[in-house]
C-alpha cells in the first residue's frame, strides 16, 4: 500500500471491512490475512482490505519503530519481559507513553484514509493501531466498529484498549488476563488464534509428499526460520546431515536468498536428502508432509503446528507474549525446547526414529486445535455489522509444483 494514498478504495454503498496488522514479526500478517479471507469466503458482497498501519507513519518512524522492538526483544529480553508483565507505576508510564507515540504517529494519514472511505468495521492484530483508531474515531465521529484479534497465547496490558467493541483471544487464560484489566466479560469472545482456512484440512503424510514430489520412505525433518529465514539455520542444516542418517531434511529459507545461496553450495557428507524452499505459500503442505519441525513458533505458527499436530523442537526463544506461545504449546507435550543448536540436532536424532511416540504427539496437539478460528472471528464481526453470510463454495486451489525444491 501506498502510505499516502488519501484516495476511496471502492464504493460507498459497499460496506469495506479494514484488517490492519503492523510490519514486526509475519505472524501479525498472517493473521489479517486470515480473517480476510474468512470474511470474503462467508460473505461475497463485502470488501475486505489488508493494511499495515506502519504505512500511515512516516518512513523515518516506521523504520525506528520496527528496529527498536527487534532490537529490545533480541539484546534485552528481561527489559521487554518487564515492559510486557510490569504493574504499578513503571506499566502505567509506559502504557502511557507507547500509546501517545501510536497516536500521534499515525493520526494525520490514518485519518484522512478513514474519512475517505465507507468503512464499516476495522479488525486490529497488532496492538500498535487500537488507541490511534478510538481516539479518531471519537475525535471525527466515525461510526465503525473497532474489533481486535490477539495472534497470540496470552494478552498483555497494550492490547487493553478503552472504546474497542470486541476482542477475539485463543483460549481462557488471555479472556482473564483482558478481564482483569479492566475489559468488560462480555466483548472477549474465545476463538482461537486466526489461520488461514486451509489448515482445517489435513493430508496423510504419504499424499502431502506425493504432491511436493519427495521421498516417502524417509523421516522426515523441517527446517524453517520464519518469513525472513532467520536463526541459525545453515549450522542446523550442517548439524543434522553429519548427525541423521537417511532422512529428508526440508528447509524453508523465506526471503533470505542469501541462506538459500549458502545453502545451495552446501556439499552434503551423509546420505541424507536435503531440499530447499524459498517463500512457499503452502506450508500447511509442508507441515504434513513433514515428522517433526525446527523452528521458533510464534502464535500464529504455534495455532498452525497444532491444527496439523507436528511437534516442534524450539531455541532461542525470548521473553514476553513468545514464552506465553511455547507454555501452550507445552501442554499438548508436543514442544521440545533446547538451549542452542547441538542440543537441538541431538533432539532430532533422537525423536525422528520413535514412529508410534510422535504419532502420539500430533493426536495430543490436535485437540487443543483450533483450525476454525477466523472462520469463526468472521461470523462474529459480519454478525455485528448486520451482514448476513452468502458463502462462496471451495473450490480446490492449485497445488504446488513438484519442482519447488532443489
Amino acid at each position: 500500500m501506498d502510505s499516502g494514498n488519501d484516495s476511496p478504495l471502492g464504493l460507498a454503498d459497499t460496506p469495506l471491512i479494514v484488517c490492519f496488522h503492523a510490519g514486526i514479526g509475519y505472524g501479525h500478517t498472517k493473521g489479517s490475512q486470515a480473517i480476510a479471507e474468512a470474511i470474503k469466503f462467508l460473505n461475497t458482497g463485502v470488501r475486505v482490505e489488508v493494511l499495515d498501519c506502519l504505512d500511515f507513519s512516516s518512513s523515518i518512524r516506521a523504520w525506528l519503530t520496527k528496529n527498536l522492538y527487534l532490537f529490545t526483544v533480541k539484546n534485552f529480553p528481561r527489559l521487554w519481559e518487564r515492559l510486557y508483565s510490569s504493574k504499578g507505576r513503571f506499566h502505567r508510564l509506559s502504557l502511557h507513553l507507547s500509546r501517545f507515540v501510536m497516536v500521534h504517529s499515525l493520526r494525520k494519514r490514518l485519518g484522512r484514509f478513514l474519512g475517505d472511505n465507507p468503512i464499516a468495521s476495522v479488525i486490529c492484530t497488532h496492538f500498535f493501531a487500537p488507541p490511534a483508531l478510538v481516539k479518531l474515531r471519537e475525535k471525527k465521529g466515525f461510526d465503525f466498529k473497532i474489533f481486535v484479534a490477539i495472534t497470540d497465547y496470552d494478552a498483555h496490558p497494550f492490547w487493553s484498549m478503552p472504546g474497542v467493541d470486541g476482542y477475539f483471544v485463543a483460549n481462557d487464560t488471555a479472556k482473564k488476563r483482558l478481564i482483569k484489566v479492566d475489559v468488560p466479560r462480555e466483548l472477549v469472545k474465545v476463538y482461537g488464534v486466526p489461520i488461514e482456512m486451509k489448515y482445517m484440512r489435513w493430508r496423510p503424510r504419504d499424499l502431502a509428499r506425493r504432491k511436493l514430489g519427495l521421498s516417502r520412505r524417509r523421516e522426515g525433518v523441517l527446517v524453517v526460520g520464519g518469513g525472513d529465514g532467520l536463526g541459525p539455520i545453515y549450522k542446523l542444516v550442517e548439524g543434522l546431515d553429519r548427525r541423521l542418517k537417511d532422512a529428508l531434511i526440508l528447509v524453508v529459507c523465506g526471503k533470505n536468498e542469501r541462506l538459500r545461496r549458502r545453502l545451495e553450495d552446501y556439499s552434503p557428507v551423509g546420505d541424507n536428502e536435503i531440499k530447499l524452499y524459498g517463500f512457499v505459500d503452502y506450508m500447511d503442505m509442508m507441515y504434513d508432509a513433514c515428522d517433526l519441525v525446527v523452528t521458533k513458533p510464534g502464535g500464529v505458527t504455534s495455532a498452525e503446528l497444532l491444527a496439523k499436530g507436528v511437534p516442534v523442537v524450539s531455541m532461542e526463544i525470548f521473553g514476553g507474549q513468545e514464552r506465553r506461545n511455547l507454555e501452550y504449546l507445552h501442554h499438548s507435550g508436543g514442544l521440545f525446547e533446547v538451549d542452542d543448536v547441538e542440543e537441538g540436532v541431538e533432539r532430532v536424532a533422537e525423536l525422528l526414529p520413535r514412529k508410534k511416540y510422535l504419532a502420539k504427539l500430533k493426536r495430543r496437539m490436535r485437540r487443543l486445535a483450533r483450525p476454525d478460528s477466523s472462520l469463526l472471528i468472521a461470523g462474529q464481526v459480519l454478525s455485528a455489522l448486520g451482514l448476513p453470510p452468502t458463502p462462496k463454495k471451495l473450490t480446490p486451489k492449485e497445488e504446488p509444483r513438484k519442482t519447488s525444491g532443489s
